[in-house]
């Protein structure tokens, strides 16, 4: 049977099977989560999961809870110094809140704090039972999708004034990618960008993180068999290793700068969507407040986030109109449905809610989003986007007059929005390869661009683009193709899709087996001939550019035992780079898995550029913040303890069958309470445990 693929699966699998591993038969316990590890939780696992697991509540580590000196403590922890201070104050109470402690660290803690927690712990009795390390501190948006949710990450890779952040991050993100790769049970090749065109002071990027990923790799797997288990497991010879290519914002300047027609991006690009602690939602209706939220439990998203708005429109009508056929009661009397008679009529019938909020909520998505679209002129400005980032027409030919199609549009008052004028001043200087200073300002004039458009232009250099150029400046060797000598054939319907992000031509010369190897060098040299055996196993080569996708289709049969490979894109990942590996990775049989600090649509590609040369002391970057400090009510004497709880017997165990090595010491089993077992079945909580403590309910 193939492993599982899905991240957000394989997420829920790691952390319940952490729970379930630490139970001695007739035990219950409690989780005790520090805010930032239970929002990792919360993310992937309903709290109905984990009482499931025989757990009798959920507990905020720096909140005030009631003491259960009679049960053990599971403990999620992020590896921070007032976290270890709040679990320090477990010790250093009269009577323990808990009889014991299993500790597991979401991150690989600094060594000074495991010699301080393990020094703490035998100055009395030991009351750490285990002390683990279960690496899960990244976020699942998708199921091939992974985040940090953490936009200001991009500072101490790009701001020059951040510079000594800059290593820590580099360390940072490498622990980070290490728990994706310890998920999938992959120890990955490791390539990344190493471009000999460019000279900007973030050049180096990618090597920096790709060795940093390297040595965690290295140091786990070390770890791992110093405890006697081996990582990752043998390998499937039926499936070829795991690649990790580390990549950062500079390969593709244009792809975050581009207006995209496929659903997803173009909402995320037009429209109010909203982001709470990874969560999309959007409000369908002003005048109801509710929240919609877009997850990979929503069916109609998961199908048409990829589609071009046009198919997504025409698809979700034609699943409404199979919706009617099979429903007579929402025919009207002239036998047509206009969308707002569907409304009303759902409306009416209250089993069909879900089914009503879902459409109503992709039905008005899309169709605000081509409203923007017409009512904007983003047909000529989107047109002009794709020839300056392509180098061929809408008719797959060279293009002319380009300068004086910039200025009409600069100049007219269709082209409203100043972040859409200001994309296309800088699809245009990148297209020149930089402009002369007199021109570039002479451009700000006729769009009426100032202050931080202004600075988001500037700032380009420190991505990897030439900004200001002498007049006479040839482009730079192998900055951009030539444009080509013959027309290109463009499928109809594609016109305003022309350009392939670099992350998608990455990946596919990878899988052909055509990747410079200058070009994406090896962490590990050894690792080449490895590569060059795997080369070409990929499907059947299609022209990327020429070819309508065709990913969306089912595949019949067997599901293939896949290659994994992961793309780090440092600096904030696009949409289009999203789709781009779900498109490359169905078309070639592959699991392809992207991930960054975070998603930027091109508003937040622009603020980016906007504040990076920005004061540090104005970015509030956490690094800057004063330390946090344990809350004081953690050393105050707790309140009488509840009366002790009777033993049950455990008999319900976790329901996901994926597995997590963990590194540590081994966990001794807590001594179960003595008294009268509970009935058998499903043991019930013990008396006056709050199972229900904190956030719960429904995962969104």
């Amino acid at each position: 049977m193939p492993p599982i693929s899905n991240l957000i699966q394989l997420q829920k699998d790691v952390i319940l099977n952490a729970i379930k591993h630490t139970f001695p038969e007739g035990s219950w316990r409690y989780v005790v989560a520090d805010t930032k590890a239970l929002a990792l939780i919360d993310n992937v696992v309903t709290r109905d999961e984990i009482i499931n697991l025989n757990i009798a509540g959920v507990d905020v580590l720096e909140q005030k809870r009631t003491p259960h000196p009679d049960m053990e403590g599971i403990y999620f922890l992020s590896p921070e110094p007032h976290i270890l201070e709040c679990l320090l104050s477990e010790f250093k109470r009269p009577r323990p809140r808990h009889i014991g402690g299993h500790i597991v660290w979401t991150l690989k803690p600094p060594p000074k704090m495991q010699e301080r927690l393990r020094a703490q712990a035998t100055r009395g009795k030991n009351w750490v039972i285990s002390e683990r390390v279960l690496p899960i501190h990244y976020h699942p948006l998708e199921s091939n999708i992974f985040t940090f949710q953490d936009p200001k990450s991009f500072y101490p890779l790009y701001n020059p004034k951040c510079d000594d952040l800059a290593l820590a991050e580099f360390a940072g993100i490498a622990k980070k990618i290490l728990g994706v790769c310890v998920a999938l049970e992959e120890f990955p090749i490791i390539r990344y960008y190493l471009s000999p065109y460019t000279t900007h002071r973030a050049q180096q990027l990618p090597m920096m993180i790709a060795e940093a990923v390297q040595k965690e790799l290295n140091e786990f797997q070390a770890l791992m068999q110093g405890q006697g288990q081996t990582w990752p497991p043998p390998e499937d010879k039926s499936r070829p290793r795991s690649v990790l290519f580390v990549v950062d914002r500079s390969m593709d300047l244009v792809a975050p700068l581009l207006h995209e027609f496929t659903y997803q991006a173009m909402a995320h690009d037009l429209i109010p969507i909203k982001e709470t602690n990874g969560k999309f939602s959007y409000v369908p209706d002003p005048a109801d407040p509710r929240e919609m939220v877009l997850s990979d439990k929503d069916e109609v998203w998961v199908k048409m986030r990829h589609k071009h708005m046009t198919d997504t429109i025409r698809e979700v009508r034609e699943d409404l109109d199979k919706f009617i056929k099979a429903h007579p009661e929402f025919q009207t009397q002239q036998g047509q449905t206009s969308v707002f008679d569907l409304k009303s009529m759902m409306a009416s019938l209250p089993q069909f809610t879900a089914m009503k909020d879902a459409y109503e909520l992709h039905l008005t998505m899309a169709g605000e989003c081509m409203g923007i679209f017409q009512n904007a002129g983003l047909p000529d400005t989107a047109d002009l986007e794709q020839t300056l980032a392509t180098g061929i027409d809408g008719a797959g030919e060279k293009p002319k007059d380009i300068t004086e199609q910039l200025i009409q549009l600069l100049d007219s008052p269709a082209t409203q929005n100043g972040q859409d004028r200001i994309r296309l001043i800088i699809l245009y200087l990148l297209w020149r390869d930089g402009l002369v200073g007199p021109d570039i300002e002479k451009l700000f004039r006729h769009a009426q661009i100032a202050g931080d458009m202004k600075s988001a232009l500037y700032n380009l250099d420190l991505v990897g683009a030439r900004v200001v150029k002498n007049l006479k400046d040839p482009n730079r060797m192998g900055y951009k193709t030539n444009p080509p000598s013959r027309t290109v054939m463009i499928p109809e319907g594609m016109e305003l899709s022309r350009y392939v992000p670099e992350v998608k031509k990455m990946l596919d010369d990878y899988i052909k087996g055509t990747l410079d190897m200058d070009l994406f060098p090896f962490t590990d040299p050894n690792c080449a001939r490895e590569a060059a055996q795997q080369a070409g196993v990929g499907g059947p080569s299609t022209s990327l550019r020429t070819s309508k996708p065709t990913w969306t289709k089912q595949r019949t049969g067997v599901v293939e035992n896949k290659q994994r490979i992961i793309v780090f894109v440092a600096g904030g990942a696009s949409y289009s780079e999203a789709r781009s590996c779900y498109e490359l990775g169905s078309a070639k049989a592959k699991d392809v898995y992207l991930g960054s600090s975070h998603l930027i649509s091109p508003k937040a590609w622009l603020e980016q550029l906007a504040s990076a040369r920005e004061d540090r002391s104005l970015l509030q970057l956490p690094a800057d913040d004063p330390p946090p400090k344990a809350p004081k009510h953690l050393f105050e004497p707790d309140p009488d303890p509840t009366p002790a709880r009777p033993a049950v017997t455990p008999t319900s165990t976790a329901t996901s069958s994926g597995s997590v090595p963990q590194v540590g010491t081994a966990g001794r089993g807590g001594p179960a309470p003595q008294g009268k077992p509970a009935p058998q079945g499903k043991p019930a909580p013990p008396a006056g445990a709050n199972h229900r403590s904190g956030k719960h309910g429904k995962h969104k």
